[in-house]
């Protein structure tokens, strides 16, 4: 029997001893060349196209993003949704972490944002920001700054995943270290200052 697309109404005037026979070939076809697919229809499907693709050895292979089919296209928004929501809890946590404190990396992060605009990141800290929609209010947010106060810092949410991740790597591998408020005081005053 020759390798062909078979409607339903094909398989079921074969015989079962012929119908048994083309699977068990197309599913020994499978196992040979490495490709797992868990229905005939689907085997058939794909033969035909790996033997098509085989003959043309011109072909481009692979799509980008932009050509994905509606199950790749959501299976890449389950991954951005996942990134965001890790994206969340790691600054939640590292905020915990470091308290009113800073976190100095041994050695600093380059990291460049979509526009081409280059950051250092060797302190991270918590500051103070002017809420721009109100007036009278202040936000915390996590700074990443190369210098503290520098102008050219970037808060923490705007880092991509693998920025994140790179800092986690750092605190884990003691590459990094906690400085308490109280040292980060102690460190700019003289102990004169503190008296009754």
């Amino acid at each position: 029997m020759e390798l062909k697309k078979h409607t339903p109404e094909e398989f079921e005037l074969m015989s079962d001893e012929e119908f048994n026979n083309y699977e068990t070939r197309l599913f020994d076809i499978a196992n040979e060349i490495g490709l797992e697919r868990s229905s005939i229809e689907e085997l058939e499907t794909s033969l035909l196209n790996i033997k098509e693709l085989a003959g043309n050895k011109k072909a481009k292979y692979g799509h980008s993003y932009w050509q994905c089919n509606k199950q790749e296209a959501k299976c890449m928004s389950n991954i951005l949704s996942a990134a965001e929501k890790f994206k969340k809890t790691f600054i939640k946590e590292i905020a915990q972490f470091i308290g009113n404190g800073m976190l100095i990396l041994s050695r600093a992060i380059k990291y460049k944002d979509f526009y081409g605009e280059e950051y250092v990141i060797k302190y991270i800290y918590k500051e103070r920001c002017y809420d721009l929609y109100d007036e009278c209010e202040y936000t915390e947010v996590i700074t990443c700054a190369e210098t503290p106060g520098n102008d050219e810092s970037i808060e923490m949410h705007l880092l991509p995943v693998d920025i994140l991740i790179k800092i986690n790597q750092k605190i884990i591998n003691d590459n990094a270290l906690l400085v308490s408020d109280e040292e980060l005081i102690a460190s700019n005053i003289d102990s004169e200052e503190i008296k009754l």
